[in-house]
């Protein structure tokens, strides 16, 4: 008479269920923990999208009126196009930005990208996802002479 075993599970199979049940678990605490923790930007200098004065007499419009005018001025400044900022802002940027200077931050090195003009002008869209599937889109073209 031949003796039948019962088949034992391993025991990894069974640690490999639990852990399978208890992943989507740990798996909203890690989201839930990214979600809630508050983020800073560390961002600096010009846009590239949409462009920014200095980006586009960089890398777009390099012979423009306006453009070429600011390469006379100081080429530097635009070889440097991304580092128009102000480094201790601490998130008061706009008493320390005088009117008028917006495009330079106020800084003398950048101050032909201040003169009023025909600037090479970016179209912003904004789309945003409403209730209902539904989708709003604004559209704002760029203003020439300012």
């Amino acid at each position: 008479m031949s003796e039948v075993i019962p088949r034992l599970r391993s025991r990894s199979s069974i640690t490999t269920g639990k852990t399978f049940l208890r992943a989507p678990g740990l798996w909203a605490l890690v989201v839930m923990i990214l979600a809630l923790t508050p983020w800073t930007s560390g961002a600096h200098g010009g846009l590239d999208d949409p462009a920014t004065r200095s980006y586009a007499c960089r890398f777009l419009d390099q012979d423009g009126e306006m453009c070429s005018q600011a390469w006379d001025a100081n080429p530097q400044a635009l070889y440097d196009w991304m580092e128009i900022n102000i480094g201790d802002a601490g998130g008061v940027h706009q008493p320390r930005i005088p009117d008028g200077e917006l495009c330079s931050a106020g800084r003398a090195k950048y101050g032909a990208l201040d003169t009023p003009g025909n600037w090479p002008v970016t179209t912003v869209c904004v789309v945003l996802e409403a209730a209902g599937g539904r989708r709003l889109v604004h559209r704002s073209p760029g203003r020439r002479g300012g």
